[in-house]
């Protein structure tokens, strides 16, 4: 009986000792993965932040309070006109 154990625990250690191996290869390609993953969303972020920046709209021809006018916010805009105006009232204090 001490024989088939002994058999059973030298299978067992090298099970281990696989799964030990398959478990730090997951580990690097998952790693590789996730780093691969990040400098494409690096690159996705910072060629949509030049375009906004090079074609973003900077320099509008209508006010706020008139795009406000003509969507029917005025009263939206001015509460947060307001808000504003005691917001940095407040913080100069």
């Amino acid at each position: 009986m001490l024989d088939q154990l002994n058999g059973e625990w030298v299978s067992f250690q090298q099970c281990l000792i696989d799964s030990d191996a398959m478990l730090k290869k997951s580990k690097e390609k998952f790693k590789t993965g996730l780093i691969h993953s990040s400098e494409d969303f690096k690159k996705t972020v910072t060629t949509l932040f030049d375009e906004f920046q090079n074609k973003g709209p900077f320099n509008s021809s209508i006010a706020v309070k008139e795009v406000c006018e003509l969507k029917g916010t005025t009263s939206r805009f001015a509460r947060f006109e307001a808000f504003s105006l005691n917001f940095f009232q407040v913080r100069r204090l």
